[in-house]
């Protein structure tokens, strides 16, 4: 894979808290298009990675996206920029309904997008539409996750990041969420960083898998590697029991 390919490319990140380190030295690249789970156990950096990237959380090293360097970039300014994220547990404004939540995605579209993205929205989940008016904090975990992904649809950004977006929810939200997805992929061609304990989840619409373990990332294993059974019996767990 040639670097112009590459539209995220993470060089030798560090990241922490309170000067104990979390991430260590990390490198990854995505191509344009390409899903890519990181398995990683509770606890093990998946959220300090998501925080890293989105400019959450100060750290050192480089991360390219489609030639910007988000390390210049603050964290309101990344759908600007093509990028959207869903923090464990859902984006959620507890004092704001559902259609503010909306609203704010769509802020910068013309009136005609936020027409035709409102329509899409309620189309895709439905359930949405009696919930307009309610507050976000009175929501269910599996409503709020879905007010989560129905902002990223709204905000149409290219490279999506979402950390364990089904921790927690009802088998049926887990399945919007991974028909979701698999729609964002094949349909319009997304990139996706899925962060992910649900390894059988992650399988189910990534293009390749790295494992994150005592704070480094490992080699990047494609499709037909880790579907294999091998894989579960010599790399996986072995992951799972270090």
């Amino acid at each position: 894979m040639s670097s112009q390919e590459d539209m995220l490319r993470i060089e030798n990140l560090s990241a922490g808290y309170d000067g104990k380190p979390v991430l260590q030295e990390l490198n990854l690249t995505l191509r344009q298009g390409e899903t890519c789970c990181v398995i990683g156990e509770d606890g093990s950096g998946k959220s300090t990675l998501l925080k890293a990237i989105s400019q959450q959380l100060k750290s050192s090293g480089k991360i390219i996206y489609n030639g910007i360097d988000l390390g210049a970039l603050p964290t309101a300014q990344m759908t600007r920029h093509g990028v959207d994220f869903i923090a464990q547990g859902g984006n959620i404004l507890k004092g704001f309904t559902v259609e503010e939540h909306i609203s704010l995605a769509l802020a910068e579209k013309s009136a005609d997008q936020k027409r035709k993205a409102w329509q899409e929205v309620e189309r895709t989940f439905p359930k949405l539409r009696t919930l307009r008016n309610q507050i976000a904090g009175r929501l269910s975990g599996g409503e709020r996750m879905i007010l989560s992904v129905a902002c990223v649809l709204a905000t149409d950004a290219d490279f999506l990041i979402l950390d364990e977006p089904t921790a927690g929810l009802a088998p049926e939200t887990c399945t919007t969420i991974l028909e979701f997805l698999i729609r964002m992929k094949e349909e319009r061609g997304k990139t996706i960083l899925l962060l992910e304990h649900n390894y059988e989840f992650g399988f189910a619409v990534a293009d390749s898998v790295v494992t994150l373990i005592g704070g480094t990332l490992s080699e990047k294993y494609l499709s037909n590697d880790f579907r294999q059974a091998e894989f579960i019996e010599n790399k996986l767990y072995a992951f799972w029991i270090e």
